[in-house]
Order: structure tokens, then sequence, then C-alpha cells
């Protein structure tokens, strides 16, 4: 038994319920679980509780792979939603189109942050090219340190610019890890890069850029794409109505992709599997 599943048990508890309520014991039941997907527990939870925004070197629990996580910050979280919340879990049937490529899948990750999604391909699809954009200074360097130690730049490249679709300058909020973004008044600019030649080379997108998804959704070059799958983070941020969840599945439904909603954050945030059956013939 992980120490995850013994947090999950032990809280399902009745004295765990009157108290799992309160603010720091749920603080401490979630650094437990961030924990337990790396080998260094204690360490983990000495450190994250410590307020200390140090950062750390970890081996993953259930791979060879190694990850650093800046504590006190939206890091853990991260860290949590992909290697034990499992949020980048392969469908079966986009499983099925990615292994009649017959060849490692080529994947595209626009919103890098510190490089955990392209650590878990590194496990999920051996010998695979990955290539990410990350726009924030502080978040690449993290990512790049995860590419040095996991010995795999030779096949993933990381471009430090933000994935839209135009070539240019964008106003940028910085600085706040996982929720940087593409914004009208940021104050700093970055670089934007129009990805959709990236993304006609890909086999595999993952896309979580914090609103910056609604540029790409409305270009018309979406139909164009052999794609054989994404998984998309949506985002009320710039979304251009109401409904973020049905206007990204009708963008893509529109494009030609099957698509199904698999996470609902709330507040018009979820996340979504899409994929174009005929995409391998």
């Amino acid at each position: 038994m992980t120490i995850g599943q013994l947090v999950q048990r032990v809280a399902r508890t009745g004295p765990a319920q009157r108290i799992v309520g309160r603010p720091p014991v749920v603080t401490f039941i979630a650094t437990l679980i961030q924990a337990s997907t790396v080998r260094s527990s204690l360490r983990f939870v000495l450190r994250e509780l410590s307020g200390d925004r140090r950062l750390g070197r970890y081996r993953l629990r259930r791979s060879p792979q190694s990850v650093f996580i800046r504590h006190g910050t939206a890091d853990p979280s991260v860290l949590e939603e992909v290697f034990y919340s499992h949020h980048y879990e392969v469908p079966e049937h986009v499983a099925l189109l990615l292994n009649g490529i017959e060849r490692p899948p080529r994947l595209l990750d626009l919103g890098a942050n510190i490089g955990l999604f392209g650590v878990w391909a590194l496990h999920r699809f051996p010998e695979s090219e990955i290539t990410g954009f990350e726009p924030d200074p502080a978040n690449a360097a993290v990512a790049r340190l995860c590419i040095e130690a996991n010995a795999a730049g030779d096949r993933w490249r990381l471009i430090e610019a933000a994935a839209t679709a135009e070539n240019g300058k964008m106003p940028f909020v910085a600085g706040e890890f996982s929720r940087s973004r593409i914004e009208a008044g940021g104050r700093s600019e970055v670089e934007a890069v129009d990805v959709f030649p990236y993304l006609g080379s890909a086999d595999l997108a993952k896309i979580d850029i914090e609103g910056g998804e609604w540029a790409i959704l409305s270009d018309p070059r979406l139909r164009e794409l052999g794609l054989t799958a994404l998984v998309l983070e949506y985002h009320p941020d710039q979304a251009p109505g109401v409904d973020p969840r049905a206007l990204a599945l009708d963008a893509l439904r529109a494009a030609g992709y099957e698509a199904r909603v698999v996470e609902e954050f709330g507040a018009g945030h979820g996340m979504l599997w899409a994929w174009r059956p005929d995409a391998v013939a």
C-alpha cells in the first residue's frame, strides 16, 4: 500500500472526516499525497511543510526518471496531477491509434511549465521525440534541468516562447508558476511562435496554456491538421463565450475530431481528450 492509498483510507474514517476540513489538515494530507509520487517522500514532506521555497530533485517512485520541484509553489500540485491523479493517462482508443503509427510518436507539449509532462512522456512513450514550448523563463529553467537530469537532450527540445497562432511578441504575466500566461496588460513581453507547423508534424499534442488555447482552437488551420490526438486543458481566460467547455468541444468537433471531457475542475475549467479516427489510415 502506498502512502497516498493509506492517506485516502484513513481519510474515509469517522474521526478523520470530522477534522479533514481544517485547512492545516488539508495541507498536510495534500503534501503526503504529493510526496507519495517520489522515492524520498519524507524529505519531500519536510521541505514542503517548512515553507522554504527551495528547489528539490527527486526520483519518481514508479519510473526511473527524475523531476525538479520548487517547494512552496504550485509545483507540488502539478506533480500530483501528473503522477498521482494521472491526468494524462491515455484513453484506450487513443492508445490504439497511437500504436497504429508503428513508430515512436512525436509529442508536442504546449505549456511545458517545469517539464513534468515531458518526464511522464519519457516513460510512457520510450524513444519518442518531444518538443516543448514554455515562455516563462523561471519555469523553462527548471524544465531544462529535467531534460539534463534524464539525459534526454537528444530527443527532448525546449523552445522558450509562447505557443500561439502567429509569430511576434505578446504581453505576458510571468512569475506565476503554472499560471503564467499571455494576457493583455501583462508587465512583460515574450516571443510568440506560430505553432501550427509544429502541430502539423506531431502525433500527440498536450495543450495547457492558460487561455492561450483559444487562438489555436479558433484558427481555421485546425481542420487541416493530421494530428492523431490531443489532450487539452481549457480555461475561462480569454474564452470567446460563457461556456468554455462547449466552445472547446464544438471547435474540435468542427475540425473533424471526436472529443470527450475527462475532468471538470469548475468555473469553466476542465480537461478533454480529442482524437481524429481517420488520422492513421
